[in-house]
Order: C-alpha cells, then sequence, then structure tokens
C-alpha cells in the first residue's frame, strides 16, 4: 500500500482536473452552432456569416472500421518492432511529431478564436487563395468582414495568428521530439491531440460512442494481463518520448516519481461526454432541456471515475486500467439522466445533424470553433 503524502494529493488533484478540463474543452470544441442561410440575394454590404461547421460525424460502421484496423495493425507492429525496433521508433517518432505540429496550431488558433470572439477574430488579417472567373490568385486581406463579388470566391484562408502558432508549432514539435524532452511540453502535446481528436472525430449516434467505451477496455485488457501493466499508473521513469501520456510529477524537485494517465482514458470517454453536450445542445432548441443535464451528469462521473481509479492505484500500490472504472460509470450515469428524464427511445434513436434542418445564427451554448 502507497503512503499517501500532501504531494501525492496535489499531484493526483491536478491529473484529474487536466483531464477533466480536457475532456471539458474537447466538448465544447466538438459543437457547431448551426449558422442561418440566405434564401435570397442581397445587396447590403454587411458581413455574411461564415459557417463554422468543422469535423468528421462518425457513424457505427467507421468505429468498427477503425477497432478492426486497429486490431489487425498488432500483428504487424510486433513483427516490424522484432524486425527492426529502430526503424520503426523513429517512424511512429516522426509521425508523432507531424500530428503534434498540426494538433497545437489548431487547438492554439481555437483557443484565440474563443478568447477573442468570432467577430474580432474575423478582423485579423489573412492570406488567402482567390479563384475568380479568369485566374487563381495569392491575395492578402487586411479584414474580413465584407463579402467577396459574385465572380470571386475563396478557395483558402489563413490568418496571420494562425501562421505565427504554425511556425511555434513546428519549432516546440521538433525540439521536443528530436531534442530534450520535457514533461510540460509533452503534456501540452498530448493535451492539444486529445482536444482536436474530440472536437473533431464526433460520433453522431449513442451506438457508436458505446463502441468508443468498449474499445479502451478491448485493446488495453491484453497487455495489461500478459505484461502487468495498466493505463494508470505511478511510474519513477515515465516514458517522453511520444506524447501519448498524462504526466503529473508527484513533486517539483526531480527526480521524482510522476503518475501517468494514457491519452485513450480521456479521449475515449471524452467522446461520450462531447456527445452528451451536443444532445444538451440540440435539446436546449428544442425546449427540452431539463434541470439535469446529459453533459453536466457526464462530465462530473468522468472526474469522480478517475478519482476512484486513482485511488485504487494508491490503496493497492499497482496500475489500474482506468477504463475499467470511467467507461461503466460515464455511461451508467448517461442512461441514467434518460430514464429520470423519460428519453430512452428518443436519445438512442437520434441521430445529430440528421432532423436539424431549420438553421439559426446564435446558439446560447457557444462552442471553441475553428476558423483556419
Amino acid at each position: 500500500m502507497t503512503l499517501l503524502d500532501v504531494h501525492t494529493l496535489l499531484s493526483s488533484s491536478a491529473l484529474v482536473g487536466l483531464a477533466t478540463l480536457s475532456v471539458y474543452a474537447g466538448s465544447v470544441g466538438s459543437y457547431n452552432a448551426p449558422v442561418e442561410t440566405k434564401c435570397l440575394p442581397t445587396t447590403s454590404d454587411e458581413p455574411i456569416p461564415e459557417g463554422t461547421s468543422h469535423g468528421v460525424s462518425l457513424r457505427t460502421r467507421h468505429a468498427l472500421v477503425g477497432v478492426a484496423l486497429v486490431v489487425l495493425s498488432v500483428p504487424a507492429y510486433l513483427f516490424i518492432g522484432q524486425m527492426a525496433q529502430d526503424p520503426m521508433t523513429k517512424f511512429i517518432r516522426f509521425m508523432y511529431c507531424v500530428v503534434s505540429i498540426q494538433s497545437l496550431c489548431w487547438t492554439s488558433a481555437s483557443l484565440t478564436r474563443f478568447l477573442l470572439g468570432a467577430q474580432r477574430y474575423r478582423r485579423i488579417p489573412r492570406i488567402r487563395l482567390v479563384l475568380n472567373e479568369t485566374r487563381l490568385f495569392i491575395d492578402f486581406e487586411y479584414c474580413s468582414t465584407r463579402p467577396d463579388p459574385p465572380t470571386t470566391s475563396t478557395l483558402q484562408g489563413i490568418r496571420l495568428t494562425t501562421v505565427l502558432y504554425l511556425v511555434i508549432s513546428i519549432a516546440a514539435s521538433i525540439s521536443h521530439m528530436f531534442g530534450t524532452k520535457s514533461v510540460y511540453m509533452s503534456n501540452l502535446l498530448m493535451l492539444s491531440l486529445a482536444h482536436v481528436d474530440m472536437s473533431l472525430v464526433k460520433p453522431s449516434r449513442l451506438r457508436t460512442v458505446c463502441i468508443f467505451l468498449a474499445s479502451t477496455p478491448i485493446l488495453f485488457s491484453w497487455p495489461a494481463l500478459s505484461l502487468g501493466y495498466g493505463t494508470l499508473a505511478l511510474s519513477g521513469a515515465p516514458n517522453l518520448n511520444n506524447p501519448s501520456q498524462l504526466v503529473v510529477p508527484t513533486a517539483l524537485v526531480q527526480p521524482a516519481p510522476a503518475i501517468v494517465l494514457s491519452a485513450l482514458d480521456i479521449i475515449f470517454p471524452g467522446k461520450l461526454v462531447a456527445f452528451a453536450y451536443r444532445l444538451d445542445a440540440h435539446l436546449l432548441y428544442e425546449g427540452k432541456r431539463g434541470r439535469i443535464t446529459y453533459f453536466g451528469t457526464t462530465l462530473v462521473t468522468y472526474a469522480i471515475a478517475l478519482s476512484i481509479a486513482i485511488g485504487a492505484m494508491h490503496v493497492f500500490g499497482v496500475a489500474q486500467l482506468a477504463s475499467l472504472y470511467i467507461s461503466p460509470m460515464c455511461f451508467l450515469a448517461f442512461v441514467g439522466v434518460t430514464f429520470v428524464r423519460g428519453e430512452q427511445r428518443y436519445v438512442w434513436g437520434w441521430s445529430e445533424g440528421a432532423c436539424e434542418s431549420v438553421s439559426w445564427i446564435r446558439s446560447t451554448m457557444g462552442g471553441l470553433q475553428i476558423e483556419w
């Protein structure tokens, strides 16, 4: 049994807080407020609302294909790892570097838009790839509050702040992957990866979310039983080569043991919490929102379940499969709210975006929406 001291309690609380904050940010970022469409042409100089739709809506068959690819890739990974360990390690590190650059830049731009607001964010100058009737050219736009002429269309645009974030992200990711490792930089990259995944890869139905919840313990059960490790552990030397774990040291003085949590224990349960957030937004628009919300219940349950898993790790002194605590508790909490509100059939059959043809400009549940 591990002795609990002040440093351990503080580090455990910090881990729960960071993981819960990451799930919250990813949930808010996954929501797209519908934008009103104009049926008739207009000649006014008023700015036309820009669409903020982003992400991929996953259905059940998409999730099943992803699980099958992961399962089939395990033998290939083990074979290649035995035949050529160094090339595989370098390849994985290179892929993490590429993904980290994209996710860190995307998260920084998303946070900037959230802090400034949509109107102020659109005032930031941007570089555009413009197509008109005769040619394709690059244009520097000082202010994007006025619409383009009917003969001109913007194919792609990138804000100057995003260009700055891209340069910083490239330098930070390359420095971390191929240079000196830092716990704080590793956590920053991991949290940005989790935020982008939860914001962009969005299950559209509850049955698809259930596949994600069941995938985490299934994928981790065999390694845990055969190799004797879990996704939540107290490690003396955490692996910082790949930003796939949330690492919180138990003391500021190094070297010190650190509590390690797998990124999948944030991302996969976070998809249920994000689904609950979007469901609450839909019910709010339909006028069906009650005192007990799906999002608030599942988010609080996530924090409680992770706290229980950390407590079990300290009490028994062994690594734990955090998903065995988080996934069932979050799912039962979500289902419990459906029974309390009497919406079992409605929630199970609801598909995001299927019946939302009526559009509107402003929503009281704004999100972290990205515009490059």
